[in-house]
């Protein structure tokens, strides 16, 4: 009678310890989870920004490519002039 009762504690036992290492590999998980959300958050920001400042340097670049096809004096220093101060805009 004390051995299958002996047993039963032993797996008792096992289950305890299984369903506490279960707790702490939810929690980890939870927290890598965690982890990698803000590291998204921070990445999509990132692209945004990165984004914007494509987007400006476009702007630019067909500013530019205008300037020079509208080039009818043939005066290249007046074109430099014109890029150096779009480029300082950005």
């Amino acid at each position: 009678m004390f051995g299958s009762n002996r047993r039963f504690l032993d797996k008792a036992d096992k289950l305890e310890q299984r369903s506490v290492e279960l707790a702490r590999q939810v929690k980890e998980l939870s927290d890598e989870n965690k982890e990698l959300k803000e590291i998204r958050l921070i990445s999509e920001h990132n692209n945004t920004a990165l984004l914007n400042k494509n987007e400006a340097q476009k702007k630019t670049i067909q500013e530019i490519t205008k300037l020079v096809e509208m080039n009818t004096y043939n005066s290249e220093k007046v074109i430099l002039g014109k890029i150096k101060e779009l480029v300082r805009g950005c």
